[in-house]
Formats: structure tokens, C-alpha cells, sequence
């Protein structure tokens, strides 16, 4: 996937979830990765081989928005507490 339309979207979020250093793993990469699968959906001929597996792209995509949302949503729920709590200041800088 580093080659392609979007290998540099690719490289960029996989490099910041493998230096990652936050609890839960890659929360801070977020947007790289938003930024990654935006990416694909504009170049789903070149990607579908490796996105989907036998005409099972609803399914697959799916799955993999589950496992996000399941992943990602206590994450998301801690990072509101700390702030509400001033345990957490919100990151104002944009990439």
C-alpha cells in the first residue's frame, strides 16, 4: 500500500501509529488515518484488491468500522473526561 496513489497518506499514518507513544495505541493518529482512508475512497480501483476480499466489500467495511468505533469511541469518551476533569488540555494545533 506505500506505493500508489496514496502511499504518502499511507506512510504518514502508518509511521505515526508505529512511533505512537499514546494510550490507546495510535489515538493520536487519528487523522492521519481519516486522511489515508479518504484517500482510497478515491482510488477504489487501485485499492479494492487489497480492501476487500471476494466481493465482500459491505461486510468487510463494516467490520473494519466497528472494530474503529469500538476502538476508538472509550478513547475518545476518556480524552472528554480529562478535559472536563483539567486532566487533559485540548490539542489546538493543526497538522
Amino acid at each position: 500500500m506505500a506505493h500508489g496513489p496514496c502511499g504518502e497518506e499511507f506512510k504518514e499514518a502508518f509511521s505515526c501509529f508505529v512511533f505512537s507513544e499514546t494510550e490507546p495505541k495510535g489515538i493520536d493518529c487519528i487523522k492521519k488515518f481519516e486522511n489515508m482512508r479518504s484517500c482510497f475512497k478515491r482510488y477504489p480501483e487501485h485499492y479494492k484488491d487489497e480492501l476487500y476480499d471476494d466481493g465482500e466489500e459491505e461486510a468487510s467495511t463494516e467490520v473494519v468500522e466497528h472494530v474503529v468505533l469500538e476502538t476508538s469511541e472509550p478513547a475518545i469518551e476518556q480524552i472528554e473526561q480529562g478535559i472536563k476533569e483539567d486532566k487533559v488540555k485540548p490539542n489546538t494545533k493543526s497538522d
